[in-house]
């Protein structure tokens, strides 16, 4: 009886929604890196955070994996995405996008671990009854949001003058930072979830939620990341029409007018470092080397049509144009279509954005942090994500099992 109890208690805690929760602090923890001192003292942690990932995710899918249709689904996924990993890498060693796998092999790493997170999603974006796991999510992100905050202002990471502000530093030569996009996107995410917990029936609890979703906002603004925080604000945005309520709706419009009016009032808008990085944007009118990779891709598209024919493999934009590694296209979709061809690019982003759309449609889109979460994250990718890395590719994946998936009624 007591080892039936105990059995009970662990399949609670190790739900799919809490491996989630433990891949998104893996993921947003270079967040907390705003000083030198930060990551030296931190950055030895995320081995730690892998490794609990991997655990939870090992005994979660033991304890899940006790019927069959649960049992096929992770089979098709995971011969799914090996047999994506194998073409990619194998015409990478043909075309030549191996080198940088050489000389970076972490990045088989990150593929590995990409896996692991695709399998963790997939489980808590199909689930069939995870109202109760839900809990279990927000109480842990919520704890580490609040953990993170805590650092940072007792580090002198954040001044308050009268506003939150970021006291970037640099990391090598050159003039300090004025921005941090994994600091942008973790309390962009934070405003997501407490604007997602703030549909209540306690109107207490809705103001609470709402003013915590409007700080987390505005610490997002202030780490200064156009593209994060543009991704914020869009999920939010399908969050409000997703979930019409007049309150949020009138209580958000009087926010931002405060907001708004005490900024214009004192002048303190000025001195908003994502402000002047959109004016520089609107000035300029260029996304800087965002333009040319795009343009790059689609060049190299013409040059090369093998690529579109059968794709060129991983990394092969990096060797075609002679760059490193950290100059890939920055767009999903156009690295997928180079890296696997016409048919399994445009194949795979099409059925990426019929599950967005069915996922949106269906519960999820009502209070799942978890799809929002991966939304997020593939917007992300629109704009500087990379297929070799630990998010990209899985999130499309997911998304793409979850358009085959039979039509969904909780998460």
């Amino acid at each position: 009886m007591n080892n039936r109890l105990r059995r009970i208690e662990i399949e609670k805690l190790l739900n799919p929604a809490t491996v989630v929760a433990a891949f998104f602090i893996l993921i947003t923890f270079d967040a907390l890196y705003i000083h030198k001192a930060h990551y030296l003292a931190l950055s030895s942690i995320r081995y730690v955070i892998l490794c609990l990932c991997l655990l939870t995710l090992f005994f979660s899918t033991r304890l899940l994996a006790t019927d069959r249709p649960t049992i096929t689904k992770n089979a098709i996924f995971v011969s799914t995405y090996t047999a994506l990993l194998l073409y990619g890498l194998s015409l990478s060693y043909y075309f030549g996008g191996w080198q940088y796998f050489l000389a970076h092999p972490v990045l088989l790493a990150y593929l590995l671990i990409s896996m692991a997170f695709g399998l963790a999603l997939l489980h808590a974006m199909t689930a069939q009854d995870n109202g109760k796991n839900k809990s279990y999510l927000n109480v842990t992100i919520t704890a580490y949001i609040f953990l993170a905050l805590v650092f940072l202002v007792l580090t002198q990471a954040i001044s308050f003058a009268p506003l939150p502000e970021f006291n970037f530093d640099t990391f090598g030569e050159g003039d300090p930072r004025t921005y941090s996009q994994p600091t942008t996107a973790l309390f962009g995410l934070a405003a997501i979830l407490f604007f997602l917990r703030s549909y209540q029936r306690a109107f207490w609890l809705q103001i609470f939620w709402l003013l915590a979703s409007f700080f987390c906002l505005y610490l997002s603004m202030a780490a200064g990341a156009r593209g994060e925080f543009g991704a914020t604000i869009l999920v939010l945005l399908l969050v409000a029409i997703r979930k019409p309520l007049l309150t949020h709706y009138s209580l958000i419009v009087l926010f931002l007018c405060a907001i708004g009016i005490y900024l214009v009032q004192t002048g303190l808008w000025q001195e908003i470092s994502i402000l002047e990085r959109f004016f520089y944007l609107i000035e300029t009118q260029s996304f800087g080397e965002r333009d040319r990779f795009i343009y790059e891709s689609v060049n190299l598209l013409k040059e090369q049509p093998i690529c579109l024919l059968s794709g060129c493999g991983l990394n092969y934009f990096q060797g075609y144009y002679g760059n490193t590694f950290g100059l890939y296209p920055h767009n999903s979709i156009l690295e997928l279509i180079i890296s696997y061809g016409a048919i399994i690019g445009t194949g795979l982003a099409f059925l990426t954005l019929k599950g967005i759309w069915k996922a949106y449609r269906s519960d999820l889109g009502k209070d799942s942090f978890i799809f929002y979460f991966a939304l997020y994250l593939f917007i992300i990718s629109l704009k500087s994500g990379s297929l070799v890395s630990v998010t990209t590719l899985p999130v499309m994946l997911v998304f793409a099992f979850v358009a085959c998936h039979k039509p969904m009624k909780s998460l």
